[in-house]
């Protein structure tokens, strides 16, 4: 389970000079792995100053605002929830306001997690998990990030998505769970350029197979690039110089404002 915001207008503050101490040290051990006879030197110096760029970024006075989330209004941090995923998600606010392009928010996998059905993978006592464990956190983390997020007047200009990577069958095992099932899921998208309050799309009566709007994976993935600013069809080339699309699906404009 995760939540996603990313903000497609503005750009962050590249902060000058070269990582120090322990940063110093994990970048040198990280450079020294990015030599492959496969990479151009031109290849090798772009993914090296990507690399500083990033070690520059977490080491900046933006990130270390960002992360103290002490900082913020008691009011704000309880609207999230006093939990792992909920103050993650805050987290992922603070960040996009101080201009982190993309951020990325994984449910907390911590040591009171079941074996048998960690996370979102609920395998046994699916039911139990989703109404004491899964659901109160998720819903109330994601209406306070879309609700603070329209506060801020950030909501427009950031592409919200809450999604898994796949299904759940659509009727319980032996154990009171559900396996994977890739042919039918629901994702949520929010703010940058989607227009709310739409439901879009229907599965059979048991949630099984779609019969109505089905959406490929391919057109997702070109509908966020779309919301972002980018053409899906745009390419990019791997390291053996061979082009590929950014996405090969159809953007969803029906879901668009």
């Amino acid at each position: 389970m995760a939540a996603v915001a990313h903000r497609k207008i503005g750009r962050p503050t590249p902060r000058p000079g070269a990582p120090t101490g322990e940063r110093l040290r994990v970048f040198s051990t990280t450079s020294s792995g990015i030599s492959r006879p496969a990479i151009t030197s031109h290849r090798q110096e772009r993914s090296t100053k990507q690399t500083c760029r990033a070690f520059d970024l977490l080491g900046s006075s933006q990130a270390r605002r960002a992360f103290r989330l002490e900082d913020e209004p008691q009011g704000n941090r309880d609207l999230y929830g006093e939990t792992p995923f909920g103050q993650s998600v805050l987290l992922a606010r603070r960040l996009v306001e101080c201009g982190v392009r993309l951020v990325h928010v994984n449910w907390f996998r911590g040591p009171v997690e079941p074996p048998a059905n960690p996370c979102w993978d609920s395998h046994t006592k699916e039911s139990l998990r989703l109404k004491e464990v899964l659901v109160p956190p998720t819903d109330r983390a994601y209406a306070a990030l879309l609700e603070d997020l329209d506060r801020r007047g950030l909501l427009d200009e950031t592409l919200v998505v809450c999604m898994a990577e796949f299904g759940r069958t659509p009727r319980l095992d032996g154990y009171g769970g559900r396996n994977h099932w890739g042919s039918v899921f629901s994702v949520v998208l929010a703010g940058g350029g989607v227009r709310g309050g739409q439901v879009y799309g229907a599965s059979d009566r048991i949630g099984a197979y779609p019969v109505e709007g089905r959406v490929r994976p391919e057109d997702l993935s070109a509908t966020i690039f779309h919301c972002l600013g980018h053409a899906p069809a745009t390419e990019y080339r791997d390291p053996l110089g061979r082009p590929h699309p950014m996405s090969r699906g159809d953007v969803l404009h029906a879901i668009l404002v």
